[in-house]
Protein backbone atom coordinates (compact mmCIF):
# COMPACT_ATOMS: atom_id res chain seq x y z
CA UNK A 1 0.00 0.00 0.00
CA UNK A 2 3.14 2.40 0.76
CA UNK A 3 3.74 2.52 -3.03
CA UNK A 4 0.32 4.29 -3.59
CA UNK A 5 0.68 6.97 -1.13
CA UNK A 6 1.72 10.23 -3.54
CA UNK A 7 4.12 12.93 -2.95
CA UNK A 8 0.84 15.23 -3.27
CA UNK A 9 -0.73 13.82 -0.15
CA UNK A 10 1.86 13.99 1.90
CA UNK A 11 2.57 17.56 0.60
CA UNK A 12 -1.04 18.12 1.60
CA UNK A 13 -0.49 16.56 4.75
CA UNK A 14 2.10 18.95 5.70
CA UNK A 15 0.66 21.91 5.06
CA UNK A 16 -2.58 20.87 7.26
CA UNK A 17 -0.46 19.78 10.14
CA UNK A 18 1.57 23.37 9.89
CA UNK A 19 -1.18 25.82 10.03
CA UNK A 20 -2.74 23.46 12.93
CA UNK A 21 -2.08 23.07 16.81
CA UNK A 22 -3.18 20.39 18.50
CA UNK A 23 -2.78 19.94 22.07
CA UNK A 24 -4.15 16.27 22.33
CA UNK A 25 -5.97 15.82 26.32
CA UNK A 26 -3.76 18.59 27.72
CA UNK A 27 -0.33 16.55 27.31
CA UNK A 28 2.91 18.31 25.93
CA UNK A 29 2.50 18.63 22.34
CA UNK A 30 4.61 20.02 19.82
CA UNK A 31 3.95 20.65 15.62
CA UNK A 32 7.27 19.84 13.73
CA UNK A 33 7.13 22.85 11.62
CA UNK A 34 8.11 22.58 7.99
CA UNK A 35 7.92 24.39 4.89
CA UNK A 36 9.46 23.08 2.05
CA UNK A 37 9.60 20.25 -0.17
CA UNK A 38 8.90 16.28 0.75
CA UNK A 39 11.61 13.86 -0.78
CA UNK A 40 10.56 10.42 -1.04
CA UNK A 41 12.74 7.02 -0.41
CA UNK A 42 11.82 3.66 -1.39
CA UNK A 43 14.80 0.79 -1.29
CA UNK A 44 12.05 -1.02 -4.06
CA UNK A 45 12.17 1.95 -6.60
CA UNK A 46 8.73 4.04 -6.95
CA UNK A 47 10.06 7.32 -4.87
CA UNK A 48 12.12 9.74 -5.80
CA UNK A 49 15.53 7.93 -4.55
CA UNK A 50 16.45 4.61 -3.34
CA UNK A 51 19.28 5.32 -1.24
CA UNK A 52 18.80 8.05 1.89
CA UNK A 53 22.24 9.82 1.28
CA UNK A 54 21.02 10.99 -2.29
CA UNK A 55 17.70 12.49 -0.84
CA UNK A 56 19.73 14.07 1.94
CA UNK A 57 22.50 15.52 -1.02
CA UNK A 58 19.56 16.48 -2.91
CA UNK A 59 17.61 18.31 -0.14
CA UNK A 60 18.05 22.17 1.23
CA UNK A 61 17.70 23.17 4.55
CA UNK A 62 13.53 23.00 5.86
CA UNK A 63 12.99 20.10 3.29
CA UNK A 64 12.10 16.50 4.45
CA UNK A 65 13.01 13.58 3.79
CA UNK A 66 10.43 10.27 3.55
CA UNK A 67 11.70 6.97 4.10
CA UNK A 68 9.83 4.25 3.54
CA UNK A 69 9.79 1.05 5.60
CA UNK A 70 13.00 -1.17 4.13
CA UNK A 71 16.61 -2.39 4.90
CA UNK A 72 18.89 0.72 4.10
CA UNK A 73 22.59 -0.65 4.13
CA UNK A 74 24.15 3.20 4.71
CA UNK A 75 26.49 5.34 6.94
CA UNK A 76 24.83 8.53 6.64
CA UNK A 77 25.78 12.22 7.02
CA UNK A 78 23.58 15.34 7.20
CA UNK A 79 24.79 18.32 6.57
CA UNK A 80 21.16 20.18 6.02
CA UNK A 81 18.47 21.54 8.56
CA UNK A 82 16.25 18.55 7.63
CA UNK A 83 13.59 16.51 8.79
CA UNK A 84 14.75 13.23 8.36
CA UNK A 85 11.57 10.38 9.19
CA UNK A 86 10.92 7.01 8.74
CA UNK A 87 7.28 5.58 7.84
CA UNK A 88 7.63 3.03 11.41
CA UNK A 89 10.83 2.33 13.38
CA UNK A 90 10.34 -1.12 13.22
CA UNK A 91 10.12 -1.66 9.82
CA UNK A 92 12.55 1.83 8.28
CA UNK A 93 16.19 0.16 9.50
CA UNK A 94 19.32 2.23 9.08
CA UNK A 95 21.80 -0.56 9.51
CA UNK A 96 25.28 1.04 9.48
CA UNK A 97 27.73 -2.79 8.64
CA UNK A 98 30.38 -1.58 11.04
CA UNK A 99 30.80 1.67 9.74
CA UNK A 100 31.99 4.00 11.90
CA UNK A 101 28.53 6.14 11.73
CA UNK A 102 25.15 5.10 11.14
CA UNK A 103 24.15 9.26 11.19
CA UNK A 104 26.45 11.40 11.65
CA UNK A 105 25.09 15.28 12.22
CA UNK A 106 26.74 18.36 11.02
CA UNK A 107 24.74 21.48 11.12
CA UNK A 108 22.27 22.56 13.59
CA UNK A 109 18.18 22.17 13.31
CA UNK A 110 18.11 18.41 12.67
CA UNK A 111 15.15 15.92 13.44
CA UNK A 112 15.37 12.25 13.12
CA UNK A 113 12.61 10.19 14.12
CA UNK A 114 10.91 7.03 13.40
CA UNK A 115 14.25 4.43 12.07
CA UNK A 116 15.36 1.32 14.08
CA UNK A 117 19.39 2.49 13.88
CA UNK A 118 22.09 -0.35 14.30
CA UNK A 119 25.12 -1.93 13.69
CA UNK A 120 27.53 0.74 13.55
CA UNK A 121 31.26 0.31 15.39
CA UNK A 122 31.88 3.55 16.95
CA UNK A 123 28.17 5.16 17.37
CA UNK A 124 25.13 4.97 15.72
CA UNK A 125 24.15 8.54 16.32
CA UNK A 126 26.83 10.83 16.58
CA UNK A 127 26.15 14.67 16.86
CA UNK A 128 29.34 16.94 15.65
CA UNK A 129 28.43 21.31 15.58
CA UNK A 130 25.19 20.19 15.74
CA UNK A 131 22.52 22.59 18.09
CA UNK A 132 19.05 22.66 18.84
CA UNK A 133 18.33 18.91 16.64
CA UNK A 134 15.84 16.30 17.92
CA UNK A 135 16.16 12.93 18.18
CA UNK A 136 13.01 10.87 18.61
CA UNK A 137 10.72 7.56 18.40
CA UNK A 138 13.37 5.69 17.34
CA UNK A 139 15.03 2.08 18.02
CA UNK A 140 19.07 2.40 18.39
CA UNK A 141 20.51 -0.98 18.87
CA UNK A 142 23.62 -2.97 18.72
CA UNK A 143 26.76 -0.69 18.15
CA UNK A 144 30.08 -2.68 18.32
CA UNK A 145 32.26 -0.33 20.18
CA UNK A 146 30.80 2.29 21.85
CA UNK A 147 27.18 4.23 22.05
CA UNK A 148 24.10 4.42 20.62
CA UNK A 149 24.13 8.74 20.71
CA UNK A 150 26.84 10.70 21.27
CA UNK A 151 26.51 14.34 21.68
CA UNK A 152 30.09 15.88 21.89
CA UNK A 153 31.16 19.22 22.82
CA UNK A 154 29.51 22.19 21.17
CA UNK A 155 26.32 20.70 19.99
CA UNK A 156 23.86 22.27 23.23
CA UNK A 157 20.55 22.59 23.18
CA UNK A 158 19.63 18.72 22.04
CA UNK A 159 16.07 16.92 23.03
CA UNK A 160 16.49 13.03 22.80
CA UNK A 161 12.89 11.50 23.46
CA UNK A 162 10.77 8.76 22.93
CA UNK A 163 13.91 6.66 22.55
CA UNK A 164 14.50 2.92 23.11
CA UNK A 165 18.04 2.81 23.03
CA UNK A 166 19.75 -0.85 23.72
CA UNK A 167 22.31 -3.32 23.39
CA UNK A 168 25.30 -0.66 22.96
CA UNK A 169 28.51 -1.99 23.17
CA UNK A 170 29.54 0.85 25.92
CA UNK A 171 27.34 3.36 26.22
CA UNK A 172 23.58 3.71 25.65
CA UNK A 173 23.24 7.77 25.60
CA UNK A 174 26.40 9.81 26.04
CA UNK A 175 25.57 13.05 26.89
CA UNK A 176 28.71 15.88 26.71
CA UNK A 177 27.23 18.97 26.05
CA UNK A 178 25.11 21.54 27.83
CA UNK A 179 21.40 22.64 28.71
CA UNK A 180 19.74 19.35 26.62
CA UNK A 181 17.22 17.26 27.82
CA UNK A 182 16.53 13.41 27.93
CA UNK A 183 13.36 12.25 28.69
CA UNK A 184 10.47 9.58 27.99
CA UNK A 185 13.17 6.95 26.53
CA UNK A 186 14.43 3.58 27.12
CA UNK A 187 17.82 2.85 28.41
CA UNK A 188 18.63 -0.84 29.03
CA UNK A 189 21.33 -3.29 28.58
CA UNK A 190 24.15 -1.42 27.33
CA UNK A 191 27.54 -2.34 28.27
CA UNK A 192 28.84 -0.07 30.72
CA UNK A 193 26.33 2.87 31.30
CA UNK A 194 22.97 3.45 30.15
CA UNK A 195 23.73 7.61 29.92
CA UNK A 196 26.54 9.32 30.64
CA UNK A 197 27.23 13.00 31.41
CA UNK A 198 30.70 13.89 31.82
CA UNK A 199 34.64 13.97 29.60
CA UNK A 200 33.90 17.77 27.99
CA UNK A 201 36.42 19.95 28.30
CA UNK A 202 33.88 22.63 28.57
CA UNK A 203 31.82 22.75 31.49
CA UNK A 204 29.03 20.28 31.33
CA UNK A 205 25.48 21.40 33.09
CA UNK A 206 22.32 22.45 33.28
CA UNK A 207 21.23 18.85 31.36
CA UNK A 208 17.83 17.63 32.45
CA UNK A 209 17.35 13.67 32.44
CA UNK A 210 13.59 12.54 32.97
CA UNK A 211 10.98 10.20 33.19
CA UNK A 212 13.18 7.55 31.24
CA UNK A 213 13.43 3.94 32.23
CA UNK A 214 17.08 3.16 32.43
CA UNK A 215 17.56 -0.87 33.24
CA UNK A 216 20.20 -3.54 32.71
CA UNK A 217 23.46 -1.20 32.54
CA UNK A 218 26.62 -1.23 34.65
CA UNK A 219 26.18 2.09 35.54
CA UNK A 220 22.20 3.67 35.40
CA UNK A 221 23.40 6.84 35.03
CA UNK A 222 27.24 8.59 35.31
CA UNK A 223 26.91 12.86 36.10
CA UNK A 224 28.74 15.97 35.92
CA UNK A 225 27.48 18.97 37.65
CA UNK A 226 24.66 20.97 37.70
CA UNK A 227 22.07 18.62 36.25
CA UNK A 228 18.67 17.63 37.09
CA UNK A 229 17.46 13.85 37.33
CA UNK A 230 13.99 13.49 37.90
CA UNK A 231 10.91 11.28 37.39
CA UNK A 232 13.19 8.23 36.25
CA UNK A 233 12.46 4.60 37.18
CA UNK A 234 16.27 2.92 37.40
CA UNK A 235 16.22 -0.78 38.09
CA UNK A 236 18.37 -4.02 37.81
CA UNK A 237 21.51 -1.89 37.03
CA UNK A 238 24.65 -3.72 38.36
CA UNK A 239 26.74 -1.50 39.93
CA UNK A 240 24.74 1.42 40.76
CA UNK A 241 22.08 3.29 39.55
CA UNK A 242 23.73 6.78 39.40
CA UNK A 243 27.20 7.68 39.59
CA UNK A 244 27.75 11.12 40.78
CA UNK A 245 31.09 12.37 40.04
CA UNK A 246 30.67 16.09 40.44
CA UNK A 247 29.15 18.88 41.91
CA UNK A 248 25.44 20.42 42.35
CA UNK A 249 23.38 18.16 40.78
CA UNK A 250 19.34 17.76 41.82
CA UNK A 251 18.35 14.19 41.75
CA UNK A 252 15.10 13.93 42.62
CA UNK A 253 11.96 11.60 42.67
CA UNK A 254 12.96 8.76 41.25
CA UNK A 255 12.09 5.19 41.49
CA UNK A 256 15.76 3.31 42.20
CA UNK A 257 15.05 -0.15 42.78
CA UNK A 258 16.17 -3.78 42.69
CA UNK A 259 19.73 -3.01 41.87
CA UNK A 260 22.62 -5.40 42.18
CA UNK A 261 24.79 -2.59 43.72
CA UNK A 262 24.11 0.45 45.07
CA UNK A 263 21.31 3.47 44.34
CA UNK A 264 23.48 6.48 44.63
CA UNK A 265 27.14 6.79 44.41
CA UNK A 266 28.62 10.18 45.84
CA UNK A 267 32.53 10.25 45.02
CA UNK A 268 33.73 13.02 45.60
CA UNK A 269 31.75 15.85 44.96
CA UNK A 270 29.97 18.71 47.07
CA UNK A 271 26.80 20.51 46.91
CA UNK A 272 24.60 17.57 45.70
CA UNK A 273 21.12 17.52 47.01
CA UNK A 274 19.53 13.54 47.22
CA UNK A 275 15.47 13.98 47.96
CA UNK A 276 12.23 12.53 47.43
CA UNK A 277 13.71 9.45 45.70
CA UNK A 278 12.34 5.82 46.57
CA UNK A 279 15.15 3.39 47.30
CA UNK A 280 14.10 0.07 47.44
CA UNK A 281 15.74 -3.58 47.22
CA UNK A 282 18.97 -2.09 46.22
CA UNK A 283 22.32 -2.90 48.28
CA UNK A 284 23.07 0.62 49.31
CA UNK A 285 20.31 2.89 48.94
CA UNK A 286 22.73 6.05 49.05
CA UNK A 287 26.95 5.37 49.88
CA UNK A 288 29.03 8.26 50.00
CA UNK A 289 32.44 7.75 49.37
CA UNK A 290 35.59 8.74 51.34
CA UNK A 291 36.55 12.53 51.22
CA UNK A 292 32.76 13.56 50.18
CA UNK A 293 31.91 16.63 51.92
CA UNK A 294 28.26 19.00 52.25
CA UNK A 295 25.65 17.12 50.35
CA UNK A 296 21.89 16.93 51.44
CA UNK A 297 19.87 13.88 51.40
CA UNK A 298 16.61 14.70 52.63
CA UNK A 299 12.95 13.39 51.69
CA UNK A 300 13.72 9.85 50.74
CA UNK A 301 12.27 6.40 51.71
CA UNK A 302 15.13 3.80 51.95
CA UNK A 303 13.39 0.16 52.47
CA UNK A 304 14.05 -3.28 51.77
CA UNK A 305 18.02 -2.41 50.72
CA UNK A 306 20.54 -4.59 52.83
CA UNK A 307 22.13 -0.77 54.46
CA UNK A 308 20.32 1.80 53.93
CA UNK A 309 22.68 4.49 53.81
CA UNK A 310 26.44 3.89 53.75
CA UNK A 311 29.19 6.81 54.47
CA UNK A 312 32.81 5.26 54.05
CA UNK A 313 35.58 7.46 56.43
CA UNK A 314 37.30 11.10 55.91
CA UNK A 315 33.57 12.31 55.26
CA UNK A 316 31.75 15.63 56.67
CA UNK A 317 29.61 18.07 57.14
CA UNK A 318 26.91 15.64 54.51
CA UNK A 319 23.33 16.80 56.34
CA UNK A 320 21.35 13.07 56.39
CA UNK A 321 17.36 14.47 57.68
CA UNK A 322 13.36 13.96 57.10
CA UNK A 323 14.38 10.37 55.69
CA UNK A 324 12.17 7.16 56.17
CA UNK A 325 14.84 3.79 57.14
CA UNK A 326 12.26 1.11 56.60
CA UNK A 327 13.03 -2.73 56.74
CA UNK A 328 16.04 -2.28 56.04
CA UNK A 329 17.85 -5.61 55.98
CA UNK A 330 21.64 -5.63 57.76
CA UNK A 331 21.14 -2.21 59.00
CA UNK A 332 19.49 1.19 58.11
CA UNK A 333 22.80 3.12 58.13
CA UNK A 334 26.51 3.03 58.60
CA UNK A 335 28.77 6.41 59.09
CA UNK A 336 32.16 5.41 59.69
CA UNK A 337 34.57 6.61 62.87
CA UNK A 338 35.61 9.72 63.01
CA UNK A 339 33.09 11.85 60.46
CA UNK A 340 31.50 14.50 61.16
CA UNK A 341 28.05 14.04 59.43
CA UNK A 342 24.72 15.67 60.72
CA UNK A 343 21.63 13.21 61.14
CA UNK A 344 19.38 16.14 61.98
CA UNK A 345 17.64 19.55 61.45
CA UNK A 346 16.22 21.96 64.50
CA UNK A 347 12.92 20.92 62.85
CA UNK A 348 13.63 16.79 63.45
CA UNK A 349 15.77 13.95 61.96
CA UNK A 350 15.11 10.91 60.19
CA UNK A 351 12.56 8.32 60.99
CA UNK A 352 13.54 4.93 61.91
CA UNK A 353 11.25 2.40 62.14
CA UNK A 354 13.00 0.25 64.77
CA UNK A 355 13.32 3.34 66.79
CA UNK A 356 10.99 1.90 69.79
CA UNK A 357 12.90 -1.66 69.57
CA UNK A 358 15.91 -0.09 70.68
CA UNK A 359 14.12 3.02 72.91
CA UNK A 360 11.05 1.23 74.74
CA UNK A 361 11.28 4.14 77.51
CA UNK A 362 11.34 6.81 75.03
CA UNK A 363 8.76 9.53 75.02
CA UNK A 364 7.46 12.42 73.34
CA UNK A 365 9.40 15.09 72.87
CA UNK A 366 7.29 18.47 74.11
CA UNK A 367 6.92 19.57 70.53
CA UNK A 368 5.30 15.97 69.98
CA UNK A 369 6.50 15.28 66.79
CA UNK A 370 10.37 13.74 67.80
CA UNK A 371 11.51 11.53 70.27
CA UNK A 372 12.99 12.89 73.40
CA UNK A 373 15.70 10.07 73.56
CA UNK A 374 18.84 9.84 70.61
CA UNK A 375 18.91 7.50 68.02
CA UNK A 376 22.44 5.77 67.82
CA UNK A 377 23.38 5.27 64.24
CA UNK A 378 27.39 4.25 64.60
CA UNK A 379 30.07 5.12 66.37
CA UNK A 380 29.84 8.44 67.56
CA UNK A 381 26.99 9.88 64.81
CA UNK A 382 23.55 10.17 66.48
CA UNK A 383 20.01 11.30 65.06
CA UNK A 384 19.71 14.14 67.93
CA UNK A 385 15.49 14.28 67.12
CA UNK A 386 14.17 10.75 65.34
CA UNK A 387 10.84 11.49 64.36
CA UNK A 388 8.08 9.76 65.05
CA UNK A 389 6.11 9.67 62.48
CA UNK A 390 6.99 8.92 59.06
CA UNK A 391 7.92 11.92 56.73
CA UNK A 392 5.09 12.15 53.46
CA UNK A 393 4.56 9.53 50.99
CA UNK A 394 6.48 7.78 48.27
CA UNK A 395 5.24 5.03 45.92
CA UNK A 396 6.98 3.00 43.87
CA UNK A 397 5.62 3.83 40.26
CA UNK A 398 4.89 -0.19 39.20
CA UNK A 399 2.71 0.91 36.37
CA UNK A 400 2.27 4.07 34.56
CA UNK A 401 0.12 4.27 31.75
CA UNK A 402 2.55 7.19 29.67
CA UNK A 403 0.19 8.32 26.95
CA UNK A 404 2.69 10.11 25.17
CA UNK A 405 4.48 7.00 24.33
CA UNK A 406 0.99 5.44 23.27
CA UNK A 407 0.46 7.59 20.86
CA UNK A 408 3.68 7.32 19.53
CA UNK A 409 2.91 3.55 19.03
CA UNK A 410 -0.40 4.57 17.65
CA UNK A 411 1.20 7.03 14.59
CA UNK A 412 3.39 3.60 14.18
CA UNK A 413 0.39 2.79 12.29
CA UNK A 414 -0.75 6.24 10.67
CA UNK A 415 3.01 6.90 8.80
CA UNK A 416 1.38 10.29 7.23
CA UNK A 417 1.17 11.96 10.60
CA UNK A 418 4.13 10.16 12.32
CA UNK A 419 6.77 13.00 10.83
CA UNK A 420 4.75 15.86 11.94
CA UNK A 421 3.20 14.95 15.70
CA UNK A 422 5.74 15.09 18.30
CA UNK A 423 4.38 14.14 21.95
Amino acid sequence: MKRKISCVCIIIMLFLINIISLPVFGLKTNIITNYGQTITVDDNGNADYTKIQDAIDAANNGDTVYVYNGMYYESLVVDKAIILTGQNRKYTIIDAQNASYAIKLTVDNIKINGFTVQNAYWDDIHFKYSNNSQIFNNIIQNTNRYNGICVRDMCDNTKIYNNIVRNCKDIGIELNSNNNEVYDNTVSNNGWCGIYNWDSPTAVNKNFIFDNTIEGNYYGIVLSEINEVYGNILRSNTEGAILVGSSNNKIHDNDIIDNIGDGIIIEYPENNEIYSNKFYNNYNGVKIMMFTSNNKIYGNTFEKNYRGVYIERMCSGNIIYHNNFLSNSHQHALDSKANTNIWNTSTGGNYWDDYKDNHPDAKPSEDGKTWDTEYSITFDSYDFYPLINKVGKSKIKSFSLNFPNVLIRLLEYFPLLQNFLKI
